[in-house]
């Protein structure tokens, strides 16, 4: 783990008056993974110091935020939403306004989070402006695009913005190992690693989980329905090989409605709708095990290559065992800890899954408190001061 030995420096190179401007799809307030992870990151200590520009309205905008109107925003009184086609449509325009902004606020430096609309919009600002701009990449574009089927017209679209932006970047951070390496390859660039900061140490869990039934809880979404139906039949095998009684906690909005039609009474099927985040980690707690997954197919392969699971620092707190499905090749295959934390199931075949969640359930210290292994994991790749002191170097180091 790398050592810090330095207070936090807070963006030292900006003010107030003279900021960074962060630019994202989604609004700060936002619920999803890459909101949550930049928030986390950010701090209070360093949130003046960023003017934090969205191309998506949501609700009042604060003094240290701003809402990009040159967009889809013109179109709010005739479609009352936001349309990323539109945006990608008027990513020249978006940039033209975020220039503005730096311009108006005195600005030093531009930070955009490559996501959606805001890839064609850092493409044109990267031609225009002379303020360095440092990039964020949570998840791969491209892998992102492959896996859509509204968006999959715009993939050559993307293709080229994307690795124009990334080659004339001052600075890159991105989520995983295998995604530094990728952009290594491709496009000559050496990228930061970093992650959701969480302070620690992960206190013990007190939550028990119920003995008589074997019950596996799912945060959020899973990138689609395909596996549920397949989890959910080797909760079912498992828990008849251990008189138990099978059940899946969905945690969140998600497919759980589907997945209770799906399997009628073979298992339970509970969806407790969206709960924030201490009320999640507080049900989740109360599991057997946790379920981690990346989809299979081969068009989601830079997907699972690339991407990092921000769910994970959730069940970290919840202190509980996880059952990671997804192939050999996915980035969960570098979360190297405790055998009896983690069961691994690398295919869609569900006997293999039932044999894998059993394993795990004759472990009798997969029934303790996890927190030690958790905060392994934590102090691995979470640690806060850590990951802040990473991004807060690169993006100092974009001024004199």
């Amino acid at each position: 783990m790398e050592k810090i030995d330095q207070p936090d420096i807070n963006l030292a190179k900006y003010t107030s008056d003279a900021p960074i401007i962060l630019a994202s799809d989604y609004p700060p307030s936002a619920g999803g993974g890459g909101a949550v992870m930049l928030r986390s990151l950010i701090g209070p200590d360093a949130r003046p110091k960023i003017l934090w520009a969205s191309a998506s309205p949501a609700g009042p905008v604060g003094p240290t935020e701003a809402l990009l109107t040159q967009g889809s925003a013109i179109l709010k009184s005739l479609i009352d939403r936001r349309s990323m086609t539109v945006d990608v449509l008027l990513a020249h325009r978006l940039a033209s306004e975020l220039s503005r902004l730096a311009a108006e606020h005195h600005a030093r430096a531009f930070w955009l989070v490559m996501h959606g609309a805001m890839v064609h919009v850092a493409a044109r600002l990267l031609k225009t402006t002379r303020l360095p701009v440092h990039l964020t990449v949570h998840d791969d574009p491209i892998g992102v695009t492959l896996m859509s089927r509204r968006y999959l017209a715009l993939l050559p679209l993307v293709q080229r913005d994307f690795a124009f932006a990334m080659r004339r970047a001052a600075s890159v951070d991105v989520v995983s190992d295998g995604m530094a390496s990728r952009y290594r390859r491709a496009f000559d660039i050496n990228s930061i690693v970093v992650h959701r900061g969480m302070p620690g140490p992960i206190a013990q869990s007190v939550a028990g989980h119920d003995p008589r039934a074997l019950e596996i809880g799912i945060l959020g979404n899973t990138y689609g329905f395909h596996q549920l139906p397949i989890v959910a039949r080797a909760v079912e095998i498992a828990a008849a090989r251990s008189n138990l009684r099978g059940r899946i906690v969905v945690v969140g909005q998600g497919l759980g409605e589907r997945l209770r039609d799906k399997v009628g009474t073979r298992i339970d099927v509970e969806v407790t709708g969206h709960l924030d985040e201490p009320a999640a980690i507080e049900r989740l707690a109360r599991c057997f095990c946790l379920y981690l997954n990346y989809p299979f197919s081969p068009q989601t392969a830079i997907f699972r290559q690339t991407s990092f699971p921000t769910k994970l620092t959730t069940y970290l707190m919840a202190g509980r065992p996880l059952l990671a499905h997804a192939g050999a090749d996915s980035s969960l295959s570098s979360l190297a800890v405790s055998t009896g934390y983690i069961a691994r199931w690398s295919s869609e075949i569900v006997d293999e899954g039932a044999t894998e969640i059993l394993r795990l359930w004759n472990l009798p210290s997969a029934h303790e408190s996890q927190h030690a292994v958790a905060e392994e994991i934590r102090q691995r790749y979470f640690d806060l001061a850590v990951n802040r002191r990473r991004l807060f170097r690169a993006l100092d180091a974009l001024v004199d």
